[in-house]
């Protein structure tokens, strides 16, 4: 029995691009829960329309084969709840907690998002995994008084607590329509502009529910699909050639913008806010990039020179060192209750619902052969 939220408030805005199975997922998952749902499907081909009969209005499925930019832009025009979410379509969020962030921001109303903790999980033999990620979303909340010391508080100690949170929806459609007037060419841009944009704009907070989790291994990601989703591509080396000065110029000025309109009364040199951000965002990125590079460059320099045939058992070797390393892996169920035991709310017959969803979900893939 589906415990019923007031989840009537917010739209969830799901891009999807060649997982339609993932986006039906995730479409039968919300289709009892409560939200609006616009699902932004990029693939080449459309789900076949006698797989969507099913849903009623609150769930708007729209084919659009074109970038990622171009479809989160449609969705603008879309959105008319108090509240809304980028979500994914290979993970959940718990029904609970999104109602807790609703909770807060209506309480607040210098709020202007919220999220919970969140858990990574993988399906196995019939089986699901999981482990604690983003452990530092622990108590986590941006909350300096100025809105450039919020910038630099946040983007220094990163951790993306914003993109996929519950946020007000001018707000949200305000921080976006920014976002999206360029897509700049180096990896996560969007992200990085629209933390950005959330932080400058007020206070945000992390709730101890458990809310988000959060798929490893289910499918590959997407990547190279667009400018911003090449791995390779990284933000210091952009920000630091001197060949992308018009991109960089580009770069401040919108983000300066999307601040003066986000913030019209705030005081300060809006220029210097952006400068500021990303040199915290490239210390952080320094500092976390050092801590991890011993493991990095030996997988890249493994992954090179052993033959092909050994590579996946390679991965899977360096994975169980990871995750010995940086978070015990457990059963679901099992890694929800350690959170419990930290002070993290959970909603266990959300969870439990949510394991069997993906146990079925590989068990019908398996079967037709995906």
């Amino acid at each position: 029995m589906t415990i019923k939220h007031n989840l009537s408030r917010l739209t969830l805005v799901v891009p999807t691009y060649e997982r339609q199975d993932f986006a039906l997922r995730c479409m039968n998952y919300w289709a009892d829960k409560g939200p609006y749902l616009i699902v932004l499907d990029g693939s080449v081909k459309p789900i076949r329309p006698a797989k969507l009969d099913f849903f009623d209005s609150h769930i708007q499925y729209l084919h659009r084969p074109v970038g990622l930019y171009q479809r989160l832009l449609e969705a603008l025009d879309l959105v008319e709840t108090d509240f809304v979410a980028l979500a994914g379509d290979d993970e959940f969020y718990m029904p609970s907690a999104v109602e807790a962030c609703i909770k807060q921001l209506d309480k607040d109303d210098g709020l202007v998002a919220c999220c919970g903790r969140a858990l990574g999980f993988w399906p196995k033999n019939q089986r699901v995994f999981g482990s604690p990620h983003y452990p530092r979303l622990k108590g986590y909340a941006v909350n300096a008084e100025g809105a450039e010391e919020r910038v630099v508080q946040h983007m220094r100690d990163y951790v993306p607590s914003l993109v996929y949170a519950i946020c007000r929806a001018q707000l949200w459609k305000t921080a976006w329509g920014y976002t999206l007037r360029k897509e700049f060419p180096f990896f996560a841009s969007g992200e990085l502009q629209f933390e950005m944009f959330v932080a400058y704009a007020g206070r945000s907070k992390v709730v101890p529910e458990l809310m988000w989790l959060r798929s490893h291994g289910e499918t590959e990601p997407v990547r190279k699909t667009d400018p911003s989703l090449d791995v390779k591509k990284q933000i210091p080396g952009w920000w630091a050639d001197p060949d992308k000065e018009k991109e960089h110029e580009e770069f401040i000025s919108i983000m300066s913008r999307g601040f003066s309109e986000l913030l019209p009364v705030t005081s300060g040199d809006l220029r210097r806010a952006v400068f500021t951000g990303v040199e915290a965002y490239l210390e952080f990125y320094g500092n976390h990039t050092n801590s991890r590079g011993g493991l990095t460059i030996l997988k890249r320099l493994a992954l090179k020179i052993i033959p092909s045939f050994a590579k996946p058992f390679l991965k899977s070797v360096l994975r169980g060192f990871w995750r010995h390393k940086f978070g015990q892996h457990a059963e679901l169920l099992q890694a929800a209750r350690v959170l419990e035991e930290s002070g993290v709310r959970v909603d266990f017959r959300a969870l439990e619902e949510i394991q069997k969803i993906i146990i079925q979900f590989h068990k019908n893939r398996n079967s037709i052969g995906f």
